[in-house]
Parts: C-alpha cells; structure tokens; sequence
C-alpha cells in the first residue's frame, strides 16, 4: 500500500492551489492592494504548502509502480513531477528466503531504469546473483525495495522572477488599528511564495527545448545541466512520448539511454549540450521533461543544486545527500571487480562538505580483495538557511487553510462573503511561516536496535512527534562479515502506523491508529466512510463516558470491549466503576450497571464495521516503536543505515 509521509493529520486542502508570481511593486503607490492580490497571497501560502509530498511503498521484482494522487489537494501528479527511486531493504524475494544456496556475488535494482516514466509502465527490477564455487553463479530476482516518491508539484515549469526573502512577522504587525506598511505587505508576500525545501535526484534539471537533427540531439535547460563532454552516463525524459523513435514506431516517454550509449560531444554553455543518437531518428524537436545523470560512481562530485524556481543557489551546508547503491559491480557494469563473493558492501558516502562520493565493495576469494565498485543513485534534500536563532520567534504547528472567500468583498448584490479581519491576516500570516516547514528533512546515520530521536525543527525549536516522522532508510555499510561472506542484509526503519482518513479503500492486512490510539487491522477490504466509526475501545476504570456524541452524526454512546470480548454500548453517561462489572449482560437489549455508567449489551466479538464492506479488528494499543533501526548482515548487527527523516507538523 502506498503510505503519504505526511504526518498523522496529512494537510487538507480542498483544492489544488496554484502559484502566481506576485511582484512587490504590485505593494506600491500607484497601484492598489486590494481584496483579489490577498487571495492569491493564501494561494500561494497553501501552494507552499502542499507542492512537495513524500510517499512510500515496500516492491518487489516485477511489481507495478502507479503515481500517486495528493491527499492534501486531490492532485494527480504527472510522471514528470515525481521522482520515483529504490532503496534496498533487504536481499529476500517476496517468497520470503533466498532463492539459490551461496553468497552474494553482485546486486542490481532498477526502476524502469532509461525506459518509460508513464504511469503503466514503471516497474521493479531487482537482481542477485549468488556465488557458485568453481565462479560461476545462480542469478536470482530476489531482493526487495523501499520505494520513495518525491512529487514535486509543477516541477520545472514554476518560476519566480526574484528569490524570496524571508520575514519574521508577528501577528501584532497586523493588529495595530491602523493602516499596514507596503513594506510588511511586500514581505508577507515573499514569505507566501518562499520555496525553502527542494528535492534533487541525480542532478535532474528541466529540459526546455529539445531539437533533433539527423542524429545530433541538442538539449536547452532551465538551470545548469552539470554535463561534461565525454560524459556518457545521462538519461533524457522528454514529455512528449514521439520524440524518442518515429511517428510510427514511437517509444515511451524517455529515449531510454543505455548506459556508455551516447556521449556529449559538446557543451556551448552551461544550459546547452549536444549529443549524438546512435540509433538514429527522425528530425523532431519538443520541450519539456528532464535530463539527468543516470548514475555517480567513486570520485563523482555531487553539484550544487540550483533551483529551477527561482534560481537560488544551495551550497552543501544546506544539503543532505544520501548515496543509494543499485549495482554493486564496477563502474562500466562489467560485473565485479574482484573475485568471489562480497564480504563487506560499504562504505556509501557523500563528504557534506565537498559533495564527493566514495563507494567500497570488498570481496573475498581465499583472501580479501578491497575495490571501489558500486554505482549509485544520489537523493539530494535541500533546504535554505533562514537568519536568526531561530528564525521565527513562536512555534507553528497546526495549518488554518483559511478559504480564499475570506479575502475577497463582495460586490454590490452579492451575498456576503464574510469580513476582512485582523484574525483572517494573521492566520494567513502564521500559515505563511507554517508553509516554509512543511516538509523538513534531517539526517543521520544508526546502527542496529537504534532509535531515531525526535527532531527539533531549526525554524522555531518546536520537537516533532514521533507519529510526526517518516523514514528512508539506506544502506551505508554491512559490515566485515569475515571469510563466510554476506548471504543476506535487512537495512529499514519502523514507520509510524498510518491513521485511519475517510474515503480510503484499504486492504486486507493493512493496520491504522484509531482516534484513540488503539491499532485496528483489515479483515475485510473496502472503502472507510465518511466519518469515524464508533470504535470499540478496552474498559477503564474510574472513566467518564458518554452517552451521544459518537458513531455516525454523533447518535450514538461510547462502545467499550468488556472481558469477556464483548461490545458495550454507553446508554446513560457516567463514570465507571474501579473495576469490571462481575456480570456483563451478554444478550440482546441486556443492561450493566457500572458506576454510575449504563452498558447495553452491543453484539459479540471486537470487530469494527466501516462503510458498507470494510472491517476492521482490533489489534491492541498503539506504542512507541516507531523510528527503531534495523541493521543487519547475515542476520548479525553488524551494519549502519543513513536515515532520511522527513517531519510534518499537523
């Protein structure tokens, strides 16, 4: 099931908000603020603060990967708005042990690596070959994935004609019982369009123009490409699916560059390159897309980063670079370099001050072979420095999303839209500051059993709960697994439980938190309702429980899980007793007295209906056991994850 990373209340919207670039001159005389430049002021706050969202998915070899619809806006995303990439979990296939006897000689994953970034056609690919003695091998698809979407709303097509700035307004600004300056309004509305946190993925950059002609392809970017001449090891996904081939024989969206395929055979300018299609094709030109490394090896450096929206510079201080290795041979993919099998995979890193990358496989045949084999992927989390400490004096931690009728007046005849006050500006200005944090990413690096500790947020010291945190796990090392060699890892975190939302269609065995913090698990699929249902909970003693107020439009009492596994409905509030009841009622319309409290006996068992099909059972409380690391080779704790976390307030 694919999970958002969006915090146990994921922002809800209503709408999908765009952004409009507002210029500050707009804020100075002779033109006029008015009602419609405030509207477009929260657009671009809720904008903000639902362009960047994170899901996640556990696959295997073969599976399917579908995009995914915003929860928080109901937006569809484009294959050209979400980078979709893996992160080994562990070396099992789904049948759940290793397919061949031995151990690991070579790794490979891919996701519709240089094919098609359409939604029908993406799909998993994992491979492990197992170490034969006499050197041959047992090829395998094992293996399984962590697959991470970062979508990012209007990706390459947004643009700022300046770089915001940011303001640290406090609501008093705007309750002053006098005009506000054009100077707070100005810095109000870079504080709406701020894109502090960005997400990169090999150095992808939007394509604007792509020309063919013959076999020579020229490709104009928005922001630097990063390519050298020479350079052979890029892929380019432009969004027009006949650009790739012919009219007749047109391929996926995505030329599909094998690796060492094609070569830049010049670079005019830092946004132009040319290369040369070997497989030749006919004269064509399009726009749109993106192009990109299609992997770093030992020694590569990772680039400064340049927003295509507005054009800000990142440096590595404001970085987190997470290396994810999916071939574990050298760097041409002739295989590996040493011989035998791997006795130790790692380490994976990225100098945070140099942005280059250092790769190690070791590998053992009678005696320990050490190489810089590995080919990885790079996963870039950026996010802009703000002055002060900390940048904003008071802590946000809950998004109003004020409707845009709000702002506007209403014209003569027309209904009242409501009235313009101090509190509707503030809102607009804390959801401003509340944008700007929506994700935040940190960093670290654990070994086994580990905790991931609650992080505090730079921008104003506020500590995220742990059903707050979502987790990317990746492998940084295995460990010396000694002359046995590796036959297996688990590299992963705990994630928080997933709560339960309205209109979901869930499936068998998928668990969610209540909204009292109890675990519930599908025994029957289907689509939850509109509203909560009158969930079961364990008796408490010394409890005050009431009789209206729960179920479907509040008609209903409590229902508690007596001892003996049965359902108890609250018909006359009160307060419970300081233990059970010696005898519940357990027929039809049978009563308890608890307390001060009246049950009616409610049916049998500690199931939950949820619309018209789903069923839910209860699966006890829900604990802290959240964010725990696991890393393991050859089931001992021998590894280390990096570990992205990724934090919304909600």
């Amino acid at each position: 099931m694919l999970s958002n990373a969006g915090g146990p209340l994921p922002l809800s919207l209503g709408y999908a908000p765009g952004l409009v670039d507002i210029p500050d001159s707009l804020f100075t005389p002779p033109n006029v603020f008015g009602d419609v430049l405030l509207a477009r002021m929260r657009s671009n706050a809720d904008w903000n603060a639902s362009c960047l969202e994170c899901f996640y998915a556990t696959a295997y070899n073969g599976d399917s990967i579908t995009l995914p619809i915003s929860p928080a806006t109901g937006y569809a995303y484009q294959p050209w708005e979400c980078f979709i990439f893996g992160a080994w979990s562990g070396t099992y296939g789904i049948q759940g042990g290793p397919s061949a006897s031995g151990q690991i000689q070579l790794m490979y994953e891919s996701i519709s690596e240089g094919g098609s970034r359409t939604s029908s056609n993406l799909k998993v690919a994992t491979a492990i070959n197992y170490y034969v003695q006499g050197g041959q091998y047992a090829p395998t698809n094992d293996g399984n994935l962590q697959v991470w979407y970062i979508c990012q709303r209007g990706w390459g097509q947004v643009t700022l004609g300046a770089i915001p700035g940011f303001t640290d307004l406090p609501d008093s600004d705007f309750a002053q019982d006098s005009p506000v300056t054009q100077t707070i309004w100005r810095q109000l509305n870079q504080n709406c369009k701020l894109p502090r946190r960005e997400f990169f993925f090999n150095n992808a950059v939007p394509v604007v123009s792509a020309s063919r002609g013959g076999n020579l392809v020229t490709v104009q970017t928005k922001t630097p490409h990063g390519l050298s001449v020479g350079d052979g090891f890029f892929y380019l996904y432009p969004n027009d699916n006949t650009f790739a081939s012919s009219p007749s024989n047109a391929l996926p969206a995505g030329l599909g560059l094998q690796i060492g395929a094609y070569v830049v055979i010049s670079v005019p300018n830092a946004t132009t390159l040319t290369f040369q299609q070997q497989n030749g094709g006919y004269n064509a030109t399009t726009a749109g897309g993106r192009i990109q490394k299609a992997q770093y090896v030992n020694g590569d450096t990772v680039p400064l980063p340049v927003s295509s929206i507005d054009g800000y510079q990142y440096s590595y201080a404001e970085l987190n670079m997470v290396p994810l290795v999916k071939y574990t041979g050298s760097p041409t993919h002739s295989g590996p370099s040493g011989p035998g099998r791997i006795r130790e995979l790692g380490p994976f890193g990225i100098d945070p001050s140099t942005g280059v990358l250092s790769c190690a496989v070791t590998y053992y045949d009678s005696s320990s072979h050490a190489t810089t084999d590995g080919c990885c992927d790079v996963a870039v989390f950026a996010q802009r420095a703000l002055a002060g400490s900390p940048p904003m004096a008071e802590q946000h931690i809950q998004y109003n999303g004020t409707d845009e009728s709000a702002y506007l007046t209403p014209l003569p005849g027309d209904l009242p839209l409501g009235t313009l006050t101090d509190e509707i500006i503030q809102e607009l200005n804390d959801d401003a500051k509340e944008a700007i944090a929506r994700p935040e990413f940190f960093f670290t690096t654990q070994g086994n059993t580990a905790q991931i500790a609650l992080q505090t947020s730079p921008l104003d010291d506020s500590t995220y709960g742990r059903s707050q945190q979502v987790y990317l796990a990746a492998l940084e090392d295995s460990g010396d697994t000694g002359s046995t060699c590796m036959g297996s890892f688990q590299i992963g975190v705990t994630q928080s439980a997933i709560y339960w939302a309205p209109d979901i269609n869930y499936a068998v065995g998928t668990t969610v938190v209540d909204t009292y913090g109890y675990y519930r698990t599908v025994i029957t699929p289907g689509t939850s309702q509109d509203e909560p249902p009158n969930w079961p909970t364990p008796w408490i003693a010394l409890t005050n429980y009431a009789a209206t107020g729960y179920g479907p439009g509040g008609t209903q009492g409590q229902i508690i899980i007596d001892d003996n596994g049965n359902q108890q409905l609250c018909i006359q509030a009160g307060t419970s007793g300081a233990s059970q009841p010696g005898a519940w009622g357990t027929s039809a319309g049978a009563q308890t007295h608890d307390g001060s409290v009246i049950w009616q006996f409610y049916g049998t068992g500690e199931n939950t209906a949820d619309g018209s099909s789903l069923v839910w059972e209860y699966a006890g409380p829900a604990g802290d056991e959240a964010g725990v690391v696991t890393a393991l080779a050859n089931g001992a704790a021998t590894a280390v994850a990096q570990v992205i976390v990724v934090c919304s307030r909600s």
